[in-house]
């Protein structure tokens, strides 16, 4: 028997200290992980969003600057602006898309396109979808239809809104994930799923 007291031989940790301070820090990394998942997830949708607002006010300056009028097309997983040159000069008012494998740019029988984003290209890399409300209509098929247009006076033809969501997370809430489009107007906003509308910021 040694002549030092209990207390002296006791130095460090037990293994039940040890395996307490794992299994907590084991939790807070799952909780930051996790936490760090959503928010790189809402700044995804952000991000597409404002892409989306870029690309919306870039084809209504167009219409604006060349007198022309200009389409928006929506799917539920990809966009496209146009600018109506079919016939030249100034087109006839109706979108003629390109055919859906073209890159960007027009043919002799389509109007111009300026924009295409999908699910492969810009910010909306992943499983994206789109969701219009109001007066909006949403492009069903492989081939583009109008969802809303700019006359030559930058003047929007519908009332509406666009909203871009990540379906495996319906509960995600970013601070902009919509835009709303009036007749004179384009802003950024947040859904509201009550009222299901899009609320400007």
């Amino acid at each position: 028997m040694s002549g030092k007291p209990d207390k002296e031989r006791q130095k460090g940790f037990s293994l039940i200290e040890l395996l307490i301070v794992v299994v907590i820090l084991g939790i807070l990394v799952a909780l930051a992980i996790n936490s760090f998942r959503e928010t790189n997830e809402k700044y995804k949708i952000e991000s597409a969003t404002k892409e989306m607002f870029a690309d919306i006010m870039d084809v209504r300056a167009r219409a604006l600057q060349r007198n022309r009028v200009s389409f928006v097309s929506v799917m539920s997983n990809s966009y496209e602006t146009y600018e109506d040159t079919n016939p030249l000069p100034d087109g006839n008012g109706i979108l003629e898309p390109v055919n859906p494998s073209a890159s960007v740019g027009g043919t002799n029988n389509s109007d111009t396109r300026v924009t295409r984003v999908d699910r492969e290209s810009g910010k909306l890399k992943g499983a994206y979808v789109f969701d219009v409300g109001g007066g909006l209509m949403l492009s069903h098929g492989s081939t583009p239809t109008e969802s809303f247009r700019f006359n030559r006076n930058g003047i929007a033809s519908a009332d509406g809104f666009i909203r871009i969501r990540f379906p495996q997370n319906p509960n995600l809430r970013p601070d902009y994930d919509c835009i709303r489009i009036s007749p004179t107007r384009v802003k950024t906003g947040q859904f509201n799923t009550v009222g299901g509308t899009c609320v400007e910021k």
